[in-house]
């Protein structure tokens, strides 16, 4: 079975394959970055995630932006961008559906989807977020 960090990247090339067909990917993505660390990971408290000074509900998604960024490529890194990017813009819905099939606690909340979209990228090495 692949990584999940590996997962959520073929979840992502696939969204933006057939964005319009492709809810359950959106819905799968935020599930991941929401629970890529359990709540009691130790990993949560390590000193280079306690040094980013990040909200405890943004760390999951910045560990998984780090470990997604130790193995991509220029081509897959240009994937996440493309991806966060047109989330955050909306484009095909894709930000408002998003949200729409979010994890409970960020259910309908369009600005905790790009919170943890900037943290993921951050973690990644792909921008501040």
């Amino acid at each position: 079975m692949a990584p999940l960090p590996v997962i959520v990247l073929l979840k992502m090339v696939a969204y933006l394959d057939r964005p319009a067909e492709r809810d359950r990917d959106l819905t799968d993505i935020a599930f991941l970055i929401e629970e890529y660390l359990s709540v009691d990971d130790d990993r949560r408290w390590s000193d280079e995630i306690v040094e980013q000074g990040l909200p405890f509900d943004r760390v999951s998604a910045y560990a998984l932006g780090c470990d997604m960024g130790a193995f991509l490529t220029t081509p897959e890194r240009d994937v996440v961008i493309r991806f966060i990017a047109g989330v955050e813009s909306n484009a095909h819905g894709s930000l408002v559906r998003m949200a729409d099939h979010a994890p409970t606690s960020w259910r309908r909340d369009e600005e905790e989807v790009c919170g943890r979209l900037r943290a993921l990228r951050r973690g990644a090495g792909l921008g501040v977020g």
